[in-house]
């Protein structure tokens, strides 16, 4: 968990936040901000020369970094997660007979209304060695989602988002 997602679930600073008049909401904002440029530029030195990497290689190399992430995602997901371990069962398919990108579309889709009802045999059973933090999506659909999301992959998605947006004009520290 950042320490931008620490204060901002954080009762007490809420409640500060909420009660204080506005200068001090102000430099609450500002501290925030100065927070997440600090969190953003220790994640751009942890990811930039991996993005840059991949977006370097032949559609052929990055088909084949994706196939091989894949497989290892299914693989820990049938080892660790009753769900998986299940759904795989019953369609008598093991992730080891995944051999290509195109396997993956034979493989069932999980919506939000799966998800919800699975929550708990979806996360997987070794969850606390990824240094898990809950999350949740904006509920823009009319239903909040929360699930739980390892901290490298967090990283990961921070990066995401601000590779795009520098990929756009986007500097960070400036306006």
């Amino acid at each position: 968990m950042s320490l931008i997602q620490k204060y901002r679930s954080n009762k007490f600073v809420e409640t500060i936040y909420s009660y204080s008049p506005r200068f001090v909401q102000n430099l609450i904002y500002s501290i925030f901000g100065y927070i997440k440029l600090i969190e953003s530029k220790r994640i751009t030195k942890i990811y930039k020369n991996e993005y840059n990497s991949i977006e370097a290689m032949s559609k052929k190399d990055i088909e084949v970094l994706q196939l091989k992430k894949l497989k290892a995602l299914l693989n820990h997901s049938y080892s660790n997660s009753e769900y998986y371990r299940k759904a795989f069962d019953s369609l008598g398919y093991h992730p080891r007979q995944i051999k290509t990108l195109n396997d993956f579309k034979t493989l069932p889709i999980i919506d939000k209304k799966v998800f919800i009802k699975n929550n708990l045999i979806l996360k997987s059973g070794n969850l606390n060695r990824f240094n898990p933090n809950e999350t949740s999506t904006g509920g823009t659909t009319g239903t909040t989602l929360k699930f739980t999301m390892d901290r490298k992959t967090y990283l990961h998605k921070e990066y995401e988002a601000l590779h795009y947006f520098s990929r756009h004009g986007y500097v960070q520290g400036k306006e």
